[in-house]
C-alpha cells in the first residue's frame, strides 16, 4: 500500500482566495451569548405556538360531515371530513394560471449562471483536534468507491457547512464529523476494564508524518487509479475550510449555544399533549370522496 501526497494546491487556493476577495467586505458572524440564544428560542417558540393556535382555530371552525377518533392513550388522533373551508381551498388550489404565467415570465428574464455543480460526500473523524481521517465516497457509472484520506488540518468545524463555491464550481457538501479524544477514550477503556469488559478504542494515530504546512494524504494501492475528482474536491474543501475556519467555528459554537437554550426552554416549558386533527374534503369529480 502506498500514499499519494498533495499539499501545494491547498496552500495556493488559500492564498488565491484571500487575494481575490481582499476588497470585498463580508460581515463576519459573531458569537451569541446564552441570554441572546434563550431570547431567540423563546420568541421563535412563542410565535410557533401562536401560529398553531390560529391554524387550530381555523380547523375547528370547519363544518364537520363525519369524524373518526383514534385514542392512543396519550392523545387523540381525529380524522374529520369537512365541508370546504375558503382558506384551505385557496391554499389547496395553489397558484392561479395568471400567477403561473407571471412567474414563468419573470424566470425567463434571468440569465443562466455558468458554473459546474459538484457534490462532496464524506465522513470525517477528528482526533484530538490535531489530525483528521476522511472517508471520501463517490460513484460513477453505477459503481461506488471510497478512499481514506489523512490530513493535518483538524476539520472540527465542518458541521455547519452545507455548500460553498470555489472558482467556477458550486459544491454541495453532505458529511458527518466525529470528534475523538484520546483522554476520553482511555477513561472509557479503564471503565470497561474495571467491569471486566474489553473496549476497542476509536483512537488512531496519523500514519503519516506531516510537515508544518496544511497537507493531505490519500491512501491507495494504486495512486494512479485515484480519480482527479478527489484531488479537486479536497483542494477546494480544505482550502475553503482554512480560509473560513473562524467563521465556521463561530457558527458551530452558536449552534451549540442554541441547542443548550432549546433544551433549557423545553425543560422549563414541557409540551402538553394535544389532540392531532386531520381534515379532508371532497374535490370536484373525486372518485373516492363522494
Amino acid at each position: 500500500m502506498s500514499f499519494s501526497k498533495l499539499s501545494h494546491s491547498v496552500l495556493l487556493l488559500s492564498l488565491l482566495t484571500a487575494t481575490l476577495f481582499a476588497d470585498v467586505t463580508v460581515e463576519e458572524p459573531r458569537l451569541i451569548t446564552q441570554k441572546e440564544a434563550e431570547e431567540i428560542i423563546s420568541a421563535r417558540e412563542e410565535a410557533q405556538k401562536k401560529h398553531r393556535a390560529e391554524i387550530r382555530a381555523l380547523i375547528d371552525s370547519a363544518l364537520v360531515d363525519e369524524e373518526f377518533v383514534h385514542n392512543n392513550g396519550k392523545r387523540k388522533v381525529i380524522l374529520r371530513r369537512v365541508k370546504p373551508v375558503g382558506a384551505f381551498v385557496a391554499k389547496a388550489k395553489g397558484v392561479s394560471a395568471k400567477g403561473r404565467a407571471a412567474v414563468s415570465h419573470d424566470l425567463r428574464a434571468f440569465e443562466p449562471v455558468e458554473y459546474r455543480m459538484e457534490h462532496i460526500s464524506m465522513y470525517t473523524v477528528v482526533y484530538n483536534h490535531s489530525h483528521s481521517e476522511i472517508t471520501w465516497r463517490d460513484s460513477e457509472d453505477g459503481q461506488s468507491f471510497e478512499y481514506t484520506i489523512w490530513t493535518n488540518v483538524p476539520l472540527t468545524y465542518l458541521r455547519p457547512l452545507t455548500s460553498f463555491e470555489a472558482e467556477d464550481v458550486h459544491y454541495s457538501y453532505m458529511g458527518f464529523v466525529d470528534l475523538v479524544d484520546s483522554k476520553w477514550e482511555q477513561e472509557r477503556a479503564d471503565n470497561y476494564s474495571f467491569h471486566g469488559h474489553k473496549y476497542k478504542s476509536r483512537w488512531k494515530d496519523s500514519p503519516v508524518t506531516f510537515s508544518n504546512v496544511p497537507e493531505y494524504v490519500v491512501v491507495a494501492d494504486d495512486p494512479s487509479a485515484v480519480p482527479a475528482k478527489l484531488f479537486e474536491q479536497m483542494d477546494s474543501l480544505i482550502g475553503y475550510y482554512l480560509e473560513q475556519e473562524n467563521s465556521l467555528r463561530i457558527q458551530h459554537e452558536n449552534a451549540e449555544t442554541m441547542n443548550t437554550a432549546m433544551k433549557k426552554y423545553r425543560d422549563e416549558n414541557p409540551e402538553t399533549p394535544t389532540d392531532r386533527v386531520m381534515i379532508m374534503w371532497p374535490e370536484k369529480n373525486s372518485r373516492y370522496l363522494k
